[in-house]
């Protein structure tokens, strides 16, 4: 069985959130501030427990877990691992202290790669000991109707003939100005990935929150990524390209700006999912709960 290496990403600070609760009039949500979203309760479980279920149980890959979050996080991280585990030292604290002194969804993602050597070669055979590394969001949840396993087989089943691929997922937005929100995949059905029955088209571009006529694609990209491990390298180039050109912060904050950059150099091919569960203010995390409640229902 291949073994992958699966990230969450979590060092963010949740500034909408916490404030979306400090204005919450009716105090039914006090019990969440200062709650890192990675660890926020949905059905009664801490986000990334839910995510934990599904990789502990999977039959497509050998997991292996890390965690990269900021320095105001780490006590919360280090006790939900203690409670459920999780190995302390797959938790990466990267030093930041406050929202206006985070460091970047790729840089985070960058230094998690050389802190836990995902991109390590095993001595004896020379071969990567990750085949894999999946990255995830530590705010976002797919729909019910997800498929962890299947998604890890179609990727672990690429035999590439030139670049080992990548995948990442899409999803339609509900409507075109909800673009505004996230990142936006273009994608070619002139270069098709095919596995058993399904077709998946190649990503040839990535914006981040376009305005509806910036693009004609309408299929947004979650924070949701399988990098190849010939892929790896080439974060820790693009935040050093970045840093040398003196770019700002927002060349780095959102992990779609590597993505962006990855598809000109790497095949990427992009899974259809139905949705998402993103935890952005307060409404979004009541109406992530109200979904899970009425699924277990179903």
């Amino acid at each position: 069985m291949d073994k992958i290496a699966v990230l969450f990403l979590a060092a963010g600070y949740g500034s909408r959130l916490q404030r979306d609760i400090n204005n919450d009039a009716s105090g039914r949500f006090s019990h969440l501030k200062g709650v890192a979203k990675a660890l926020l309760p949905l059905d009664g479980v801490p986000l990334i427990s839910h995510w934990q279920r599904l990789l502990t149980s999977s039959s497509a890959a050998d997991v292996d877990s890390f965690v990269i979050c900021n320095e105001a996080n780490y006590p919360q991280f280090k006790e939900w691992a203690s409670s459920n585990s999780f190995p302390v030292e797959n938790i990466f604290n990267d030093g930041s202290t406050a929202n206006e002194t985070r460091l970047g969804a790729v840089t985070d993602l960058a230094l998690a790669i050389q802190k836990f050597d995902l991109a390590r070669l095993d001595v004896s055979s020379g071969r990567a000991v990750y085949k894999a590394v999946l990255v995830i969001a530590g705010d976002t949840l797919f729909l019910k109707d997800f498929s962890l396993d299947a998604f890890l087989k179609l990727a672990l089943s690429a035999k590439p003939i030139g670049k080992e691929p990548c995948f990442v997922t899409s999803y339609p937005v509900e409507n075109e100005m909800d673009t505004l929100k996230t990142g936006i995949i273009e994608t070619t059905d002139q270069d098709l990935f095919k596995f058993d029955t399904i077709t998946v088209p190649r990503v040839t571009g990535l914006v981040e929150k376009p305005h509806p006529t910036e693009t004609t694609s309408r299929l947004a990209c979650p924070c949701f990524y399988f990098l190849s491990h010939p892929s790896l390298g080439l974060v820790k180039a693009f935040v050093d390209a970045s840093l040398e050109r003196g770019e700002g912060l927002e060349s780095r904050d959102a992990s779609g700006r590597f993505i962006s950059a990855l598809v000109k150099q790497h095949p990427v091919y992009a899974v259809p999912v139905s949705g998402r569960l993103d935890i952005g203010g307060l409404s979004s995390f009541i109406s992530a709960e109200e979904y899970l409640q009425q699924a277990k229902k179903a």
